[in-house]
């Protein structure tokens, strides 16, 4: 089965008993929706801001709805304020996954009435397996599992996924040539800047957000 960035990224953003690894998550799978149209070369990313290169639909039913709204724009949108926007429908993404048989719902013990999904191995192994192999150097560096190890590391996933230092070391300089995952890093540090505010905390920051994309 043949996944996009946003469905691998939402496995893998998942421990192996289906808790979320936490806020990183959503920002990558928000990464990895503009990502992909990124690697269908319908936008370019230039000094911070989204641009559209080629209006002609994607035919992907999950894609071509942000490509839509991107070109319905009046001007470009800086790639923050997208990323932002895009975070927002993670659940939606999540719902997705449990509809394609890629996650299962269970009861979570904690909080009460919280839920867990649960991402199937066979899926999401192969994920973190190909990102493994770019690491250390044994699989050529396609376009996409560079695209995947660059928001990787700028979602801060890489801490969880990835143990070995030297591991470590590889996806960030994956992570520091791509502006997805440097924009991710921004989110990151403006959202730690205002943690300590009353009304400080990534979600708020969320949904403070303009229109967006």
């Amino acid at each position: 089965m043949a996944l996009i960035l946003p469905e691998e990224l939402t496995l893998i953003g998942r421990t192996p008993a289906g808790h979320e690894y936490g806020s990183s998550t959503r920002l990558a799978v928000a990464a990895g929706v503009i990502g992909e149209l990124a690697l269908h070369r319908r936008i370019t990313i230039d000094r911070g801001y989204v641009f559209v290169t080629d209006p002609t639909p994607t035919t992907h039913l999950f894609l071509d709805p942000l490509l839509g709204k991107l070109i319905q724009r009046p001007s470009a949108i800086s790639l923050t304020d997208c990323l932002r926007d895009q975070a927002l429908l993670y659940e939606w993404w999540l719902n997705h996954l449990v509809r394609s048989g890629l996650l299962r719902p269970e009861a979570a013990g904690s909080p009460p009435g919280s839920t867990r999904y649960v991402p199937d191995p066979e899926v999401r192994d192969p994920v973190l397996t190909r990102l493994r192999y770019l690491l250390n150097g044994w699989a050529e560096q396609n376009p996409r599992t560079v695209a995947l190890a660059g928001i990787v590391h700028g979602s801060g996933l890489g801490d969880d996924l990835i143990p070995f230092p030297a591991d470590r070391a590889a996806l960030a300089a994956f992570g520091q040539q791509d502006p997805i995952g440097r924009a991710i890093m921004a989110i990151h540090t403006e959202d730690r800047r205002s943690a300590d505010a009353p009304a400080g905390g990534f979600f708020v920051f969320l949904s403070s957000a303009p229109g967006g994309c």
